[in-house]
């Protein structure tokens, strides 16, 4: 009965879109001064930990550093439902910032950020604002902290923990001394290899005679790491800026070292306008994605949509550009954070005022833009998030169960949004795909035989101009992908590993098409 049951669910469900997913929950997290987050990682238990900026002391925001300036770096710890599980604002009289925050292999949890205090949790100071990591216990509680610059001022932007407990960490200088030492004094890449308990094992600075700026890192299965940002310099570790002038307008920055630190390759991207790179991952299928603001029209950038937007670009292994695509409307449109998918997917988030174009919707102000794309960049999805008033997305993370968390912040009390504490505010948002139903039924359909299945499925394409195939479990999770060539009639697809269950099969092309199917 039971398989009676799925086959004629599969019959009834046919063929639909794939759509939009929906808020799960939202909730804001604060008190009544400044507070904007900038990062958010998931735990094991599978919460979530975020980092930021406070000037708060009353509200949520326990235990802030009085000073001339008021601001900690803040962290807080949220269970799978969005309740506050702790807090600890970090810093001393100064200022400092949280912008990345990640959970060890121990269960602790690792955080960089900003600093110019010399008391408080900070023990040391070197120059007019240092790179700061501090590394917390389950609980919240300092086990230690670093400082590293030299007498400039020194910005972090991310971090990542390695196998075996070292922290990789870039960001950006104008020192030549101190832990900056082999830099020029310009404001230059720094990428630095800590142990465990945060010592110094190696840094490199990169870039040339004008303004390099660092904004995120990946790592390589094979330990190497990948940076991204901007340059306006044509000399140093710097060629092909696209720009012209002393200096040119900035080019994104790519940026791949070997393992010890030493420059691999670079590469300029762009065209003669301002374009800066915020983001970059190395996918599961070799790839490098990077995430920039875009306002060229030239060079690499084959479209400008209007007022900056979403540039998404695929790199090979050796970063040579294989494509690239805009996304947005005719405002402002300028992505801050991005995460890829086990199947090579990409999330994108940020900010966006559009109201047409690519963005469907709007509240009514500047809005956090997520938008999904499939490994050749084809849109798969795009929605806003916010209020009538300022709200963003700065980082977005996704799960195998098929969850998608942002954050950002928000002074917005209506739209999406319920609550504000006064001026902006934390905010994380939880995302679940949307249930696959009769929502849109398209004309094209595919054919699935048999089904149910046991080993084999054969799917008829009649007429799709299908580019990839994924099954999906029900939790949401791609648990196989294929690639289909283009213009194949019909494609054959092994299922024999797959549990028994009910699946949904994406035909992903022009357009994206769903049927389910039943493995037993």
């Amino acid at each position: 009965m039971v398989k009676r049951i799925d086959l004629l669910s599969v019959l009834l469900l046919g063929t639909s879109a794939f759509t939009q997913p929906v808020i799960d929950w939202q909730q804001i997290y604060g008190g009544s001064e400044f507070d904007r987050a900038y990062c958010i990682d998931r735990t094991s238990d599978g919460g979530y930990i975020v980092t930021g900026e406070s000037s708060s002391s009353d509200g949520d925001v326990i235990g802030i550093h009085e000073g001339p300036a008021t601001q900690d770096a803040w962290v807080i710890r949220l269970d799978a439902e969005g309740s506050l599980l702790w807090q600890n604002a970090l810093g001393g009289s100064g200022w400092e910032v949280g912008v990345d925050v990640k959970q060890t292999l121990d269960g602790g949890f690792i955080m960089t950020g900003s600093t110019n205090s010399s008391d408080g949790d900070v023990t040391e100071m070197f120059g007019g604002s240092d790179i700061w990591v501090v590394k917390l216990d389950a609980t919240g509680g300092i086990l230690w902290e670093h400082s590293f610059g030299g007498s400039g001022s020194e910005s972090p932007w991310a971090l990542e923990e390695l196998d075996n407990g070292d922290i990789v960490i870039t960001g950006e200088t104008t020192s030549n001394n101190g832990h900056m030492t082999g830099c020029d004094g310009s404001t230059e890449f720094w990428l630095a290899r800590l142990s465990a308990t945060g010592e110094l094992l190696w840094s490199n600075c990169l870039g040339g005679g004008h303004v390099d700026s660092v904004r995120d890192l990946t790592v390589f299965p094979d330990g190497s790491v990948g940076l991204v940002g901007w340059t306006r310099s044509t000399d140093g570790d710097v060629t092909g800026i696209h720009g012209s002038g002393d200096p040119p307008q900035p080019d994104t920055w790519v940026v791949k070292s070997y393992a010890n630190g030493e420059l691999e390759w670079q590469t300029c991207l762009g065209g003669s306008a301002n374009d800066a790179g915020w983001a970059i991952e190395v996918a599961p299928n070799g790839k490098v994605y990077v995430a920039s603001t875009a306002l060229s029209s030239d060079g690499d950038v084959s479209t400008q949509l209007g007022g900056g937007d979403y540039w998404v670009a695929r790199l090979a292994d050796d970063g040579t550009l294989e494509m690239e695509h805009s996304f947005g409307g005719t405002s402002g449109d300028a992505p801050w954070g991005m995460f890829c998918t086990s199947a090579s997917e990409i999330l994108v988030v940020g900010s966006s005022v559009s109201t047409d174009g690519d963005v469907s919707s709007s509240h009514g102000s500047t809005e956090a833009w997520v938008i999904k794309l499939d490994e050749n960049l084809e849109l798969l999805w795009e929605r806003s998030f916010g209020g009538s008033l300022s709200d963003s997305g700065r980082d977005i993370h996704w799960s195998e169960d098929g969850v998608i968390a942002l954050t950002g912040s928000s002074n917005s009390t209506d739209g999406d949004l319920t609550t504000n504490y006064g001026d902006n505010d934390f905010w994380v948002v939880k995302l679940r795909p949307e249930p696959v139903g009769l929502r849109e039924t398209v004309s094209y359909s595919f054919t699935l035989s048999p089904n149910p299945a046991t080993s084999e499925l054969r799917i008829a394409l009649n007429g799709i101009a299908a580019k990839r195939l994924e099954v999906v479990d029900i939790t949401g999770r791609v648990v196989m992908t294929k690639s289909i060539t283009r213009g194949a009639p019909s494609v054959d697809l092994s299922i024999a590993q797959l549990a028994q269950g009910t699946y949904s099969l994406r035909v992903l092309g022009d357009a994206s098409y769903t049927q389910r199917f039943v493995k037993y």
